[in-house]
């Protein structure tokens, strides 16, 4: 910002178009007549050539020279738009006048919207988040340096201020500017304007104005959940969108969200859903391909069509062929506003066969015992092509870490479990672990374990209802709810005083409860009244049985994979999946740009150790390295609210900012906000300078016009 006297420049550089004066000059040596001797038959025709030549000819000449430059210069100076510093804008005429005398400085907080949406490529080839920023820097530049305080807060997950306080050292604020590239969050944008009302708040040096600039796409998805804020009443609210700038793209926008596995740990050769679900947001559908990636490697694809403002889900089979964690990520092949979100990323733990124990006295290999039924739900082949390694304990072997390596225990027939068994099982449940407890004719009892107190026995019971919505049994179609309901599940066990923590997973025909699940510590325990043995029922003989115990062993072994979609901006933990060398080297975080992120801490002394980042900042994978060994991966992608690029108006988006501010009475929208910068403390000349470049150029018409000689 260059600043003469009261008149400040907002595009210096310009002014090199000072240049162009040298053009009427030019001309009008061009068209000066060179002296020579003439020869004329009559002395009647010197009286022209006289006047030609005289005195006030020559003034003529002169004269639209000078007036043909002053218009070249006050065209030139209109481009570099001057500012008259003395004057105010229309909106804090008041402020201004008031605040003269106290050095009439300016105060302004700039809130600059970085979400993933500011991604989105507009019809001009520019994305967003640059003419967002161009905005930005025309505000500033035409402050006054060592004069007004300004500040920028960039509105993303986690806002904050690029300096502490409002600075008068407003070329590095300019600078800090330059360099704001968009990020991959979804903006907290009340909490942006939070922070900069807190700026403004505490700015206590005498301002003409206070100012807050709001720099965004108006993305109605990001707007459109504001709560009351707690802004001052004397700050001047300016809203700034894209403007004028078109913001549909032309193929609109379609996004890739929610990737998942079913099941969520597949086992090795076993079959797997990988899915995604592809959102069109645009007027017309559109006809897409996605392509699926297995650690980087394509393995298939395919076309879908998707409707207007419609979503559909993808899904494609896949067999895991080795243990461990694998990248999988869904690709869009699509040119619409916003690549960002045509890839989602989804980390699948393949495990071995998981290690299940079961508890019973009854020799698991005889045919109608409740360990028999059990082994052959959840390992009918034997190998590895079953995804449960299934292994076999006495109630009387259950002490001390005999149940350190199950992934579940399941408790069949047995004859009591003494007190060192049951305070053994309690305390794998307690520290994470998962148990599936059988009533057999001499049930386990403990009150810490269960979610009830049985009591007596009745016969002939079959099971008629379930609280379906349950994730357990998602898996559990509707054929299979018919089949459970006519197998015969014969003599068990009634339920008295149930644990109000507990949830009835099954009821029979006479309102009873079957089966319930129950959190106990940071496990989990699913109980039933029955058993799977013959001698009390034909349940075990049904292929519903199978089905159910699949379902049941799914549920409780990955329950702790189950840890959400993680999106850009929050929070990160990666749990390691292999051991850890204590005597190794450092361990560290590699993060989608391939460097180590900062502010990582460690969990190590946890029975699972994590690694927790303060925040993911881009989306992409995170691993977890000790030297070249993966100890643990995590894939984050963006917010699916980020997707739909549906903007609100100016004036719109103004009026929810008035709501959400009752206590602030000046708000109001830029119209122009694609051309005209926001004035603060000064009045713009370049408008008068045209005009008078426009009367300058009619001048010179009616000089040539009218004065002839």
């Amino acid at each position: 910002m260059n600043t003469l006297a009261a008149i400040s420049l907002i595009t210096p550089l310009m002014l090199l178009g000072a240049g162009l004066v040298v053009l009427p000059i030019a001309a009008h040596l061009l068209n000066r007549k060179a002296r020579q001797r003439v020869v004329f038959p009559s002395v009647a025709l010197l009286s022209s050539v006289s006047a030609s030549q005289s005195s006030l000819f020559k003034l003529r000449r002169w004269l639209l020279l000078l007036l043909r430059c002053a218009a070249v210069a006050l065209v030139v100076l209109a481009f570099s738009r001057p500012m008259w510093l003395g004057g105010s804008t229309p909106a804090s005429t008041a402020q201004t006048t008031d605040a003269s005398e106290g050095g009439g400085s300016g105060a302004v907080v700039v809130v600059l919207d970085v979400s993933a949406s500011t991604q989105q490529l507009l019809p001009n080839g520019q994305t967003a988040a640059a003419q967002l920023r161009g905005q930005a820097l025309r505000a500033l530049n035409q402050l006054r340096a060592g004069v007004d305080a300004a500040n920028v807060v960039l509105a993303d997950a986690t806002p904050a201020p690029l300096f502490d306080t409002l600075t008068r050292n407003l070329p590095a604020l300019s600078d800090a500017v330059t360099s704001i590239e968009p990020t991959d969050h979804h903006a907290d944008l009340a909490g942006a304007l939070s922070v900069a009302g807190e700026l403004l708040r505490n700015h206590d040096a005498p301002a003409a104005a206070k100012r807050l600039l709001v720099l965004t796409d108006a993305q109605r998805r990001n707007w459109g959940t504001l709560e009351n804020l707690d802004l001052p009443a004397d700050v001047e609210v300016v809203v700034q969108t894209l403007g004028d700038e078109p913001t549909n793209h032309p193929a609109g926008n379609t996004a890739l969200t929610t990737p998942e596995s079913r099941p969520a740990r597949p086992g090795v050769g076993s079959p797997a859903e990988l899915s995604v679900e592809v959102a069109r947001f645009a007027d017309t559908p559109a006809r897409v391909r996605i392509d699926l990636l297995i650690d980087g490697r394509e393995v298939d694809s395919q076309w879908v069509r998707v409707g207007a403002e419609q979503r559909q889900l993808v899904g494609f089979a896949h067999r895991f062929t080795t243990p461990g964690q694998h990248r999988v990520q869904f690709k869009l092949d699509a040119q619409d506003a916003l690549p960002i979100d045509n890839t989602a990323s989804h980390v699948v733990t393949c495990a071995g066969r998981r290690p299940v124990v079961i508890v019973g006295d009854a020799n698991p290999d005889r045919p109608g015992s409740a360990g028999y039924y059990v082994t052959r739900a959840l390992a009918p082949h034997n190998d590895a092509r079953d995804r449960f390694l299934v292994t076999h304990l006495a109630a009387s072997a259950v002490r001390g870490t005999a149940l350190g390596q199950a992934a579940l225990v399941i408790v069949g027939d047995v004859g009591g479990l003494d007190r060192v068994a049951e305070a053994t099982l309690l305390d794998y449940v307690q520290n994470g672990g998962a148990a599936v407890v059988f009533a057999g004719s001499r049930p386990a009892r403990s009150e810490a374990l269960l979610p009830w107190q049985l009591t007596g026995r009745f016969a002939d019971a079959r099971i008629t209802a379930g609280d379906w919505r349950a994730q357990v049994w998602q898996g559990f179609d509707v054929e299979a709810q018919d089949a459970l309901a006519g197998a015969a599940v014969g003599r068990v066990w009634r339920a008295a005083s149930v644990s109000p923590d507990a949830r009835v997973l099954l009821r029979y025909r006479n309102g009873q409860p079957a089966l319930a699940s129950r959190p106990v510590g940071r496990g989990q325990v699913v109980a039933a009244t029955f058993s799977p043995a013959n001698d009390v029922g034909d349940l075990g003989k049904y292929g519903v049985f199978v089905v159910m115990m699949q379902e049941l062993a799914e549920h409780l072994t990955t329950k702790s994979d189950a840890v959400g979609q993680r999106f850009a901006g929050r929070p990160l933990q990666i749990a390691a999946h292999t051991a850890i060398d204590a005597q190794g080297p450092v361990s560290r975080i590699e993060t989608p740009a391939d460097f180590n992120a900062a502010g990582v801490s460690f969990a190590l002394e946890a029975d699972t150790p994590v690694a927790t980042l303060p925040a993911a900042d881009r989306a992409g994978f995170y691993a977890w390295r000790q030297g070249v060994a993966v100890l643990g991966e995590a894939a984050v992608n963006v917010d699916p609210r980020e997707s739909d690029l549906r903007a609100m108006t100016d004036d719109a988006l103004a009026d929810v900012l008035k709501q959400s501010t009752p206590s602030v009475e000046a708000i109001s929208a830029n119209t122009n906000a694609s051309g005209e910068p926001f004035l603060v403390g000064g009045q713009a000349l370049w408008g008068w300078m045209l005009m008078g470049a426009l009367a300058l150029l009619g001048i010179e018409m009616g000089v040539l016009g009218g004065w002839r000689r």
